[in-house]
């Protein structure tokens, strides 16, 4: 979400309508921000580090990748 939108900043730079675009773009980055305080918090109550220890040292990016790919196994 972050890499669209600092290309939607550089793609809309030269807009005629540039503040609507900026309001807009604003409130995308405060509700990606919003969302990502929740998948934080959903994270942390599933305490994975105190059920694995061994992830602690482990970005949390790769985690929520790998606990991703396993309910996809499991959906399979």
């Amino acid at each position: 979400m972050d890499k669209s939108l600092v290309t939607a900043k550089a793609a809309f730079a030269q807009s005629p309508h540039l503040e609507n675009v900026r309001e807009c773009i604003q409130y995308l980055q405060n509700s990606q921000e919003e969302i990502q305080d929740r998948v934080e918090a959903l994270y942390h109550s599933l305490n994975v580090q105190e059920s694995f220890p061994e992830l602690d040292s482990i970005n949390f990016e790769f985690i929520q990748t790998l606990l991703m790919a396993c309910d996809l196994k499991i959906n399979i």
